[in-house]
């Protein structure tokens, strides 16, 4: 048995597999520490995207805006939880694009609407890749269950199951891209909400305000 950490986070595992693949970590969105979200200068994309994630955790959901509409409510609206460089940083054109997708109307008539929602949850090590932890085979794994971390930014439940929904505000543009680099995250969430709501995850979206569309 191969002795790996106790506690993971879902970007660690999500980075780890990026760079077994000789990938850059450039890509990965990283929420900062507490401390640091309110440095000023000129936002690097990493700060960029945690001020949409922040927007978006606080937006309203009870119907779609237009550019005009999300425009008044970043300057009226988010003095509370975004600084002002964070406030320049946001485009509302991205946020009324948003609000003009097919999954933002299921969002809002959805009603059943979670943010933010912290994971926390035990994996079987040996139903993954076992390079992510460390080890050589997956046989190393063998009865190990460490737990692993992670804010899933939304999701939404319907009659017959969750529509799970990631953020991003990568700078690349390929879709499959978005799609290798953040599959393992979002499976994970998918495996922990399934069993904390007792019910299937029965789509995995990727919404990039980049590509102003879902993946």
């Amino acid at each position: 048995l191969t002795r790996i950490a106790a506690r993971y986070t879902a970007t660690e595992l999500a980075s780890n597999r990026r760079k077994l693949s000789g990938k850059d970590d450039f890509g990965l969105y990283i929420k900062l520490p507490s401390f640091m979200e309110n440095m000023g200068g000129k936002l690097s994309g990493k700060r960029r995207g945690d001020a949409y994630h922040k927007l978006m955790e606080h937006i309203p959901f009870d119907r779609a805006m237009t550019i005009d509409e999300a425009q008044q409510y970043i300057i009226n609206e988010t003095s509370d939880f975004l600084s002002d460089a964070e406030r320049d940083c946001i485009d509302a054109k991205d946020i009324a694009r948003f609000f003009e997708s097919d999954i933002a109307t299921r969002l809002i008539n959805s009603g059943k609407v979670y943010r933010e929602h912290p994971i926390f949850h035990k994996l079987t090590a040996q139903n993954f890749d076992a390079e992510l932890f460390g080890a050589d085979k997956n046989t190393d794994l063998s009865g190990a269950e460490p737990y692993v971390q992670g804010i899933a930014d939304l999701f939404f439940i319907e009659d017959d199951g969750i529509v799970l929904i990631d953020y991003k505000s990568d700078r690349f543009t390929d879709e499959q891209q978005y799609i290798e680099d953040y599959k393992l995250q979002l499976d994970i969430y998918e495996e922990a909400l399934a069993q904390e709501f007792s019910m299937p995850v029965k789509q995995k979206l990727i919404y990039s305000f980049r590509l102003g569309k879902t993946i």
